[in-house]
């Protein structure tokens, strides 16, 4: 079940796909909202912390969540929400990402165990990356420079050793990276765990989220350089302490930046979260990950372990938070043939006689074999040795006939590809150049190869090139002549875009007329 929700002139507009009709709206009392989430995140914050009992602390959140619940539901949503359950994807706009949907209450329970929930930052589906080999490659890094962490460390040495338990993931830990090792590793994985701290920088709309790591911060431009070229990572579990510095609205950036980027999935953090709950959360996640559960469904499940494993009114299972569609399959299963697992036959072993050692058999014919074959390989080596023991007739290798192919006059002309829109103009301006000059030749027949029409007869050689950009934005060319018999490279050059003149173009003109004596 898809939840469309946005703010459209001071009103909150409500809308679920699958029932059709218009959206529902109610009024959006801004001051109300922002003092209704403040007030949930501190006694939060408290009791996180310990600065609140916990059955207290548990009474006064749920009375605070039904509030901000009544508050901005329409009476209509909050029935058809009520009546089920299962996956719940909130699409939500910027402006309405401080609120914690996830921790609504129904009446009955929050939203955040009532439904298996995720928010998406865009419409439609992110694009489909191809599935992972297994085992699937995994980065965790754990960014501790202040070392005011001490469980950091031990809880990421903790989870790597239970993913190479698992055989299902090859895992690799990267401790304190610099800022350039970071951008050079993270994109080269299918799945990216962080354990560390979140910092604010600044911003031009204002503060942004970014991991703290040992010579500076990792956040969204960074993360552009990292993905420059496409983004092969599906998941950042991004186990990060916020602190009290980060906004819940601006906290969103962060996950959001990821999706726009290709990222499928983002697992973040509200708040600080404690050791042995960031522990408790990931024991059993990546197992049920790589089994071929929807993501959602194995976050509600490691939600319900470190719920059971914690205490009921231990709320600091709720911190997580998905951003990505809850109903998709990140790592899907193979057959047990396509992943070439063994089989395993549950039961005693069948019993087997221990083998007896036999003394070697003696095999003479074979012995008689490799004599033979020694004695002739020496006289056919003494043969061939005789001339120069002789000296009286000098050894020459035998030469071997080479014939070359006729120039034909015929030459095709293929065009240039990976010609960038901006450089669209000049990249034409450049065929019509070298079709111009080449047409000039005495004796030679150029087919225009860029349409791909049927060759009656083949040609002698291929003029084709490729666009590149560079570094800093500018065009270039590279050009290359190839004989079209055996693909061997007769001649290649390159030049910036847009040309200056027609220097190649002549330059290409006079070496096929030396070349070929036209």
């Amino acid at each position: 079940m898809k939840l469309i929700v946005s703010l459209l002139d001071q009103q909150l507009a409500y809308h679920l796909p699958h029932l059709g009709g218009e959206p529902v709206r109610v009024s959006y009392p801004g001051e109300r909202i922002a003092t209704l989430c403040g007030e949930i995140r501190n006694v939060t914050f408290r009791m996180v912390h310990s600065d609140l009992g916990l059955e207290s602390g548990y009474g006064q959140l749920e009375a605070l969540s039904r509030a901000l619940s009544g508050l901005i539901l329409p009476t209509e949503i909050a029935g058809h929400l009520r009546r089920a359950d299962g996956f719940l994807t909130l699409q939500i706009e910027p402006r309405l990402q401080h609120i914690p949907w996830e921790w609504l209450h129904d009446g009955e329970d929050f939203w955040c165990r009532r439904f298996s929930i995720g928010r998406v930052h865009r419409q439609g589906a992110a694009a489909l990356l191809r599935e992972p080999a297994r085992p699937v490659k995994m980065l965790v890094v754990v960014s501790d420079p202040d070392r005011d962490l001490p469980g950091a460390l031990p809880e990421a040495r903790k989870l790597v050793r239970a993913l190479d338990h698992e055989q299902a993931y090859v895992a690799r830990l990267m401790v304190n990276p610099t800022i350039e090792e970071l951008i050079k590793n993270f994109n080269q994985y299918s799945v990216v765990h962080y354990v560390g701290h979140m910092k604010s920088v600044p911003g031009e709309d204002g503060p942004l989220p970014a991991w703290q790591l040992k010579n500076g911060t990792f956040g969204v431009p960074e993360m552009a350089a990292c993905f420059f070229g496409g983004c092969r990572v599906r998941l950042v579990y991004s186990n990060a302490c916020p602190g009290l510095a980060t906004d819940p609205g601006a906290a969103a950036t962060w996950p959001r930046a990821l999706s726009q980027a290709g990222v499928q999935a983002v697992i973040s953090t509200l708040m600080d979260v404690p050791d042995r709950s960031a522990a408790e959360m990931t024991a059993g996640f990546y197992e049920d990950l790589a089994s071929g559960k929807s993501l959602g469904e194995v976050l509600s499940l490691a939600r319900e372990r470190a719920r059971t494993r914690l205490g009921k009114l231990d709320i600091t299972w709720m911190l997580h938070m998905l951003h990505g569609d809850p109903d998709q399959v990140l790592l899907p299963v193979k057959s047990t043939l396509e992943n070439g697992a063994r089989l395993r036959v549950s039961g005693p072993v069948p019993y087997k006689a221990p083998l007896t050692p036999q003394p070697p058999a003696r095999n003479t014919w074979r012995r008689f074999e490799l004599g033979l074959f020694g004695a002739l390989l020496l006289l056919t080596a003494g043969l061939l040795a005789r001339p120069l023991w002789e000296r009286s007739t000098e050894w020459k290798p035998l030469p071997m006939p080479v014939e070359l192919e006729p120039f034909s006059g015929r030459i095709l002309f293929s065009g240039f590809e990976g010609a960038d829109p901006a450089f669209a103009t000049e990249t034409l301006e450049a065929e019509q150049c070298f079709i111009r000059t080449l047409t000039t030749l005495p004796g030679v027949r150029l087919q225009d190869g860029r349409e791909r029409p049927a060759m009656l007869t083949t040609p002698f050689m291929e003029i084709s090139g490729r666009v590149v950009m560079g570094s800093s934005g500018e065009g270039k060319l590279l050009l290359m002549v190839k004989r079209t018999s055996d693909r061997i490279v007769l001649y290649a050059d390159d030049f910036p875009l847009p040309m200056a003149d027609e220097t190649p173009c002549v330059r290409l003109q006079d070496w096929i007329r030396r070349k070929y004596d036209l």
